[in-house]
């Protein structure tokens, strides 16, 4: 992990508005491009990507870094205005980009240990008709409300140390966290949802305001299942019957997946659920790993076949926690260490119910890595799988945060991700590793939606404005990148042969476009959204109001029956990327929005907010427009929440309606 908490003073805020309010289309002239002192990056061999023209990463770029984890305490709900957008928001994008992240360091002005540790802030951009409604709210979970009343910390984080209230009494063996729910949100079934891997989902309604905690109807955290549920979650077109819904058969509907991870010292417990576009769960999958206790399963991937999940080789440092944690002098994380003398381990678990094709469970070993983030996975053949990732060769060390860093770390090439490719040979059991752009750094990847599980050609990352052989930098830049093909014709036996020097770290050739925001700007995990009017994607809007109709994630899929040939030529880069983009010296957050076929030609369209929003982790967009109407002339709103989060015992920016069922409301 390379951030670490800002202690500075949080910038002060502008108007919301810099000019009046016009809901009347606005045409605005295209960007000029700023002149950073960039060297964009040609379409090239992905192995022969050139260091930036600048000096390395400095301590000054770490500087500002850390200004994007600056506490943002106002919560916002405005229409932006004409003058805050450059160039024009396409009027085929209709929908709503949604994001999560943490937006509180600090409680009752005391810092936490570390920015992944903070309150979950979830922003909303509405966009129909070529306008656009910005919100964020934070997600009031019981922990979150129950600090700010008290104002001080009550509850302990992943990477927090001893006591946080700062008593002197520590009971090392409560290993509850406090729930945060920071790291995704998804809308799913006409429901928004707030999620954290260590805690169960939190429900929202269109406003972004917090309904309550959500066992799905009650399919989580009762009769034997997890009492949580992951926050990466993976969407998958179905193209082919399933029994367990034979009567759909290949109507194109989306599958949401998501999964839990439960650890204990001898084996660690997988589940995985597989919910329709109205939410109602079709199945549920439990798989036991023995020895994979701490095998930190943050992500997973969906194939037509199987569940992919990658063990990193983890260990528990029991003499850390018996001479540190105990004494309150280290937090539960840095009990976690990476072991370069185990092999890294891939599980394949077959999905239930497949017709056409009987598949096995399949465990295979390669060389030791780390991996947060896949990228994508798909099946070449009945008999190998091929799976993308982001994967450091060095491990990852839980106690490198925040007062402990510096641009050195950057230096330090084995912490690097690189964009890593396993070739799965189920039959032979063994793993190809070949690294695409060894040299570059990446993370936050993203996939065309119709693509996910199946063969596809263009990943889109953010990546280190700075490469090379050693020298690196924290994500910024954003990256399309086009995969090497994998060749349809190459015979399993010949593939075989070819790859005989297996687990040489051989690079694949491929080609990369980059987007600069800037040096000291940071761009953010980019969605792609498909255009619409292609293949069975169908834009939608709402009323502002939650509806149970067919509403689900952006999945611009064509109408492609036959079985995981991928996308069609043409729709993977058919649409736009979003990304916020924090901008270090303004103390502000733009919103770019990019043509996904032509990234290197900078933004379509600019959307600047008049205040920041903290770094955030990851998000979702959505066919639901989840802003209010058009026509709805309501002044702005914001409230700062130092100024209190409840109002009689009655959370502000709180549902004051009747939960849904199977909520468990924090309301009053």
């Amino acid at each position: 992990m390379y951030i670490r908490l800002s202690n500075a003073a949080t910038a002060t805020q502008p108007s919301i508005f810099t000019g009046p309010l016009s809901l009347a289309p606005q045409q605005h002239q295209p960007p000029q491009k700023k002149d950073h002192g960039l060297e964009q990056a040609e379409q090239s061999d992905l192995r022969a990507i050139p260091a930036q023209r600048e000096d390395s990463f400095t301590d000054a770029d770490w500087d500002n870094v850390i200004r994007g984890y600056t506490s943002q305490y106002v919560e916002r709900d405005y229409w932006v205005d004409t003058s805050m957008i450059e160039g024009s928001i396409p009027a085929e994008l209709e929908g709503t980009l949604l994001r999560n992240g943490p937006g509180l360091f600090e409680v009752g002005g005391k810092p936490i240990g570390q920015p992944f540790d903070g309150d979950g802030m979830v922003c909303s951009w509405a966009f129909s008709d070529g306008h656009c409604f910005f919100r964020s709210r934070y997600v009031r979970t019981n922990d979150f409300m129950a600090e700010q009343e008290a104002g001080r910390m009550l509850y302990r984080g992943a990477f927090s140390a001893g006591n946080p209230s700062g008593g002197r009494f520590f009971n090392p063996l409560d290993l509850r966290i406090k729930s945060i729910a920071n790291t995704n949100v998804v809308h799913w079934g006409g429901r928004t949802f707030a999620l954290h891997e260590r805690d169960l989902p939190w429900e929202l309604d269109s406003a972004l305001c917090t309904l309550g905690r959500t066992n799905l109807g009650n399919t989580l955290g009762c009769a034997g299942s997890p009492a949580n549920f992951g926050s990466h979650v993976r969407t998958f077109r179905q193209d082919t019957r399933a029994l367990f819904d034979v009567s759909r058969e290949e109507d194109g509907s989306e599958r949401l997946i998501g999964s839990s991870f439960a650890e204990s010292l001898t084996k660690g417990t997988l589940t995985f659920w597989e919910y329709g576009e109205d939410l109602q769960l079709l199945c549920r999958t439990t798989a036991e790993l023995p020895g994979a206790g701490f095998g930190f399963f943050h992500d997973m991937l969906v194939t037509e076949h199987y569940y992919i999940a990658l063990e990193n080789p983890m260990r528990l440092d029991l003499t850390k926690m018996a001479t540190k944690y105990a004494l309150g002098r280290a937090c539960l994380a840095e009990c976690l260490k990476f072991n370069p003398s185990r092999r890294t381990k891939v599980h394949l678990i077959p999905r239930p119910g497949r017709l056409g094709k009987t598949v096995r469970r399949v465990t295979l070993e390669t060389e030791p890595l780390f991996c947060f983030h896949h990228v994508n996975a798909f099946e070449d053949g009945d008999e190998r799988v091929i799976m993308d990732c982001l994967a450091m060769k060095g491990g990852v060390d839980f106690g490198a945060n925040f007062g402990n860093l510096s641009a050195e770390f950057f230096q330090r090439a084995p912490w690097r991700t690189a964009l890593t490719r396993l070739t799965l040979d189920l039959e032979g059991n063994n793993v190809n590793v070949s690294r695409v752009a060894e040299q570059q750094s990446m993370e936050m990847p993203c996939v065309a939606p119709a693509c996910s599980g199946r063969p596809y050609s263009h990943a889109y990352v953010i990546g280190s404005h700075f490469a090379g052989h050693s020298g690196w930098g924290p994500p910024q830049d954003i990256l399309k990148v086009t995969m090497p093909p994998q060749p349809a014709s190459t015979s399993l036996q010949q593939s075989r042969a070819d790859e005989s020097a297996a687990e040489s770290a051989a690079e694949l050739a491929g080609r990369i476009e980059r987007w600069s925001p800037g040096r000291d700007s940071f761009a953010q995990e980019a969605i792609f959204v498909p255009r619409s009017g292609r293949g069975n994607r169908k834009c939608r809007r709402g009323d502002g109001h939650n509806s149970s109709s067919r509403q689900g994630w952006r999945n611009g899929s064509e109408s492609d029956s036959r079985r995981n040939k991928g996308c069609e030529e043409g729709s993977e880069d058919d649409g736009w990327l979003l990304a916020p983009v924090f901008r270090s010296a303004s103390m502000t957050t733009d919103l770019v929005i990019l043509d996904a076929a032509d990234v290197e030609a900078g933004p379509v369209a600019t959307i600047h907010l008049p205040h920041h929003v903290p770094i955030g982790l990851h998000g979702s967009f959505t066919d639901a427009y989840l802003g209010p109407p058009l026509d709805d002339r309501s002044p702005p709103r914001e409230h700062d929440i130092r100024g209190g989060v409840s109002v009689n015992g009655v959370p502000r920016y709180s549902a004051s309606h009747t939960p849904l069922l199977g909520v468990t409301s924090i309301l009053v």
